[in-house]
């Protein structure tokens, strides 16, 4: 099987992905940490970061580029079967 530089690129686009996802809990930590050290106060759940401004737009990146991947790896093998 021959690996093409599309199918590459949508392998790489799936593990920034999935590594943008799993690393949402410690972003929103960090990103607590920093709100409360500037406004002095903070939300008790960390993860209700994760629907805010900075942090919702990294969780819709995260999602577009896993959507991608796994769209990229249907249409390889799809094509592969032919």
């Amino acid at each position: 099987m021959k690996w093409n530089t599309v199918f590459i690129g949508h392998k790489i686009a799936l593990m920034w992905g999935t590594a943008l996802l799993l690393l949402m809990p410690l972003m929103a930590k960090v990103y607590s940490t920093w709100v409360f050290k500037v406004e002095g106060s903070a939300h008790v759940v960390t993860n209700d970061y994760i629907t805010e401004w900075p942090l919702k737009g990294v969780l819709i990146i995260g999602v577009l580029l896993v959507i991608d991947g796994l769209v990229g790896y249907y249409n390889y093998f799809k094509s592969q079967k032919k």
